[in-house]
């Protein structure tokens, strides 16, 4: 009977540690997944900036447009410069540069958030697995075939 019960317990120390580490990994792969709807938000608004810009190009000094400023509002605005933009370079700091040269930096940003984002989804693809993997041990550990 005390064989038994070790073996018992041995199973539902088992058991324990796979849960634990099931758990962990599941708050991981949540933080994965925030991490990577931040990417992909920063990869709209950088897209949308780019596309943006790009459509300067194609309008004359004192146009009017719509700006929006939130909630659905815009104000009417006119196009005072059809060559430079202020691009925020980080830090709360903004420049004056060129078209070209804001759509450069547009284009190596949204690089470096795709290249961060196929990163992030490899790994959540890892953490899945592993996790799968703990649940079918799992399965097998409490119908007893260890």
């Amino acid at each position: 009977m005390s064989g038994e019960g070790k073996v018992t317990e041995n199973i539902q120390e088992k058991i324990r540690n796979l849960a634990v580490e099931l758990r962990m990994l599941e708050s991981v792969a949540g933080e994965m997944q925030a991490r990577i709807s931040v990417v992909e938000a920063a990869l709209r608004e950088i897209s949308m900036a780019s596309l943006t810009i790009q459509g300067v190009g194609e309008l004359k000094k004192d146009d009017e447009i719509l700006v929006p400023v939130g909630g659905g509002s815009y104000i009417k605005a006119k196009i005072f410069d059809t060559e430079k933009v202020i691009v925020n370079i980080g830090a709360g700091v903004t420049v004056e540069k060129p078209v070209k040269e804001a759509l450069s930096i547009f284009e190596n940003r949204l690089n470096e958030l795709e290249n961060a984002r196929n990163s992030l989804q490899q790994q959540f693809i890892q953490v899945l697995e592993r996790m799968e993997a703990l649940r079918n041990e799992l399965r097998k550990v409490s119908s007893g075939r260890t």
